[in-house]
């Protein structure tokens, strides 16, 4: 969907630039032969080729010479033609070609066979009216310690979440796994003396895998009948960054929509919401591999829960002094572990480190696996790992010996069998970012027999 469209902006800017070049507006032009691909190693990745048929209004064909010299752009034109069409590829500041800063156009003449071909020519989607768009509202119920306005990023983030629930919903319903949903027309105000003090509105947009749009009435009856508390728990409480987003401390919310207004809704977020999609792929994985003092028996799930939040805070520590940045946070999810009684170090826990930045944006995995590299692994388990709560009866509280190790890669472990850790941690601030410090335990003087490969590369998991 998202090529298509490209090459209906590509359309419509060739179509203008012949018919003002040529100095005849009647002047009919589309691409034909379009074959695209993508090239992650390349400098500019996303490319598509295309052949451009051209006709005047009589019938007779534009000369293939005259095409090609039209569509020598200068710098400017480039320039132009980037930020006046491909930017605005539909849907408008959502296709990911709105990102587009870079850009090379230029023509080759054939003298073979036509180019491989993906699409013969594109279907432009026709712009769907504002009236024929569902409007929905979120009103949220905060808890009494919340006492401050939600920021702009920390409601986009929600929006993100939301456009998500709407997806996973819609192509449930309707059996169509290329469904995709954003949100218009965002507009919200806060009124801290209502109960319900915070309101989102949205209008939402929800598109077929070819660009036709989702009939808004059949979108609206399928979401007025969604799980609201599903939809609180999984998604609104998971925005980023997590823990921290104001809406974390949301105590109710109450969902509703309509449809047929008659004017649309004044935006203020024009061009949409730019959301981050986070991929396991570019999350970073470790391992902490156990053996014990004088202790027995396979770590319970509470035991290693407190291990991995007293591990965030360690991280947090690190990624906070090392890259100079006192708003990363760190969170362990897709949490995997085994026992395995004889060995060395019997108890494993794997696990996945999602750690972004204060505005949402994620810390590269490499970037936090180079940092973690270079462990103190001293400090991490004085400071720390005996200090897993609960203090000093947690398991962790016996260790003896210990290996960290980690990969970039975090798909390669598969699936955990918990999403995420819950931390109750001693001072955790309720509106604030969590304290990146630890309960020092004052008689921690036993010996670490540290191995001396202490860092080490993951196999792949089986």
């Amino acid at each position: 969907m998202e090529w298509e469209a490209l090459i209906c902006e590509m359309d419509t800017f060739i179509n203008k630039k012949l018919q003002s070049d040529l100095k005849d507006i009647t002047i009919a032009s589309y691409a034909e032969h379009i074959h695209w691909q993508y090239l992650p190693d390349e400098y500019l990745p996303a490319q598509v080729n295309f052949s451009v048929t051209a006709f005047f209004g009589n019938d007779t064909q534009v000369a293939a010479a005259d095409i090609f010299e039209t569509l020598q752009l200068t710098d400017v034109a480039a320039a132009n033609f980037t930020s006046d069409y491909i930017n605005k590829a539909f849907p408008d500041g959502f296709n990911i070609f709105s990102q587009v800063d870079k850009l090379s156009f230029r023509g080759v003449t054939l003298e073979a066979s036509d180019p491989a071909t993906t699409l013969a020519r594109a279907t432009c989607p026709v712009t769907v009216r504002a009236t024929d768009l569902p409007t929905f509202e979120l009103k949220f119920e905060f808890e009494d310690e919340v006492e401050r306005e939600p920021k702009q990023i920390e409601i986009e983030a929600v929006i993100c979440q939301a456009n998500k629930f709407f997806e996973r919903t819609l192509r449930d319903t309707l059996g169509d796994p290329s469904i995709a949903a954003y949100a218009t027309d965002i507009d919200w105000t806060y009124n801290p003396a209502d109960e319900f003090s915070s309101i989102i509105q949205f209008k939402a947009l929800t598109l077929n895998g070819d660009g036709s749009h989702v009939k808004g009435t059949k979108v609206f009856e399928i979401m007025q009948k969604a799980d609201v508390q599903f939809f609180t728990e999984h998604y609104i409480l998971n925005a980023v960054p997590y823990e921290q987003n104001i809406y974390y401390f949301s105590k109710n919310l109450f969902f509703s929509g309509g449809m047929g207004e008659d004017q649309p809704m004044t935006s203020k977020i024009p061009n949409g919401v730019k959301c981050k999609n986070y991929d396991s792929k570019l999350l970073p994985a470790f391992s902490i591999q156990v053996g014990f003092e004088s202790r027995t028996g396979a770590p319970t799930q509470q035991e290693i829960e407190g291990l991995l939040c007293q591990t965030d805070l360690y991280f947090e520590k690190r990624l906070r002094e090392d890259l100079k940045d006192d708003s990363i946070n760190s969170h362990s999810t897709n949490v995997d572990w085994e026992y395995n009684i004889g060995e060395k170090y019997p108890a494993i826990v794997n696990f996945t480190s999602f750690s972004p930045y204060g505005d949402g944006s994620l810390v590269p995995a490499k970037l936090v696996y180079d940092v973690m590299k270079v462990i103190d692994i001293d400090d991490y388990v004085r400071t720390y790992v005996w200090n897993s709560q609960p203090y000093s009866q947690n398991i962790y509280y016996d260790t003896k010996d210990i290996l960290f190790g980690g990969m970039i890669n975090a798909h390669l472990l598969g699936e955990g069998k918990l999403a995420k850790v819950t931390c109750q941690l001693p001072g955790l601030a309720t509106g604030g970012a969590a304290p990146v410090s630890a309960v020092v335990n004052p008689d921690a003087t036993k010996e670490v027999a540290m191995d001396p490969q202490h860092f080490s590369e993951l196999p792949p998991h089986s």
